[in-house]
């Protein structure tokens, strides 16, 4: 490597590094739930609310991507957006990618509530609605842009796949245990959102598949 070639963070990513993240980041998140379930009243009830959940969500969401930036060996802003793959993204793929997402929630909201003739839009706007929003910038670049990177470097596009969807179901307990269409839905919106990272550099179309998803929920009832 020549000493002005920018330094590429993602030459180290392998499987066990994301495993050692995996395993940290879970480690966190039981001990963080302990003590919220059990040490607490009142940081219990504060989690029973929408906006104490919210807040809550929004901060780990926060903590999952700042413990990321360690494993992924990366120190500067520039390493940053190389290594997880925030590079502007060509506006047809954008957009692509968001009406997939959107399709695969317009789906799913069908296939659970056997039509969509009781969504009506939200008249007001919560804090947990701006934590369902949020979440793709802050769980893109950690599923994809890091874990799904890490996998895929020596490996094919199955396991690295399974990887991530497994990770996913373990960010989501609450949404898995609801029925299966949930576990479909998810599976599918990890399967598409792998397929645009596979097919471009940018995980902006990640994001934006996503994002997309994610605005059908907020913004309906």
């Amino acid at each position: 490597m020549s000493s002005t070639e920018p330094f590429d963070p993602t030459k180290h990513w392998r499987p066990r590094l994301a495993l050692q993240y995996i395993c940290a980041l879970f480690a966190c998140y039981i001990v963080a739930a302990g003590i919220t379930v059990f040490a607490f009243t009142e940081t219990h009830s504060f989690a029973g609310n929408s906006t104490g959940a919210a807040l809550i969500n929004i901060s780990g969401f926060v903590f999952m991507l700042a413990l990321a930036i360690p494993f992924a060996k990366v120190k500067s802003a520039g390493e940053f957006n190389l290594a997880f793959g925030l590079v502007r993204a060509r506006e047809q793929h954008l957009l692509l990618a968001a009406a997939a997402g959107l399709i695969l929630q317009i789906c799913y909201i069908y296939a659970v509530n056997g039509g969509l003739h009781h969504l009506q839009f939200k008249r007001s706007f919560d804090l947990w609605t701006v934590a369902i929003l949020l979440a793709p910038f802050f769980e893109e670049p950690v599923m994809r842009g890091f874990i799904y990177t890490a996998f895929r470097k020596p490996l094919s596009i199955a396991p690295s796949l399974i990887a991530v969807v497994l990770t996913s179901f373990l960010l989501h307990p609450s949404k898995i245990s609801r029925s299966f269409q949930a576990i479909v839905a998810i599976t599918l919106l990890n399967i598409l959102a792998c397929l645009f990272r596979e097919r471009a550099r940018s995980l902006w179309n990640c994001i934006a598949c996503h994002l997309a998803f994610n605005t059908v929920a907020a913004i309906t009832v």
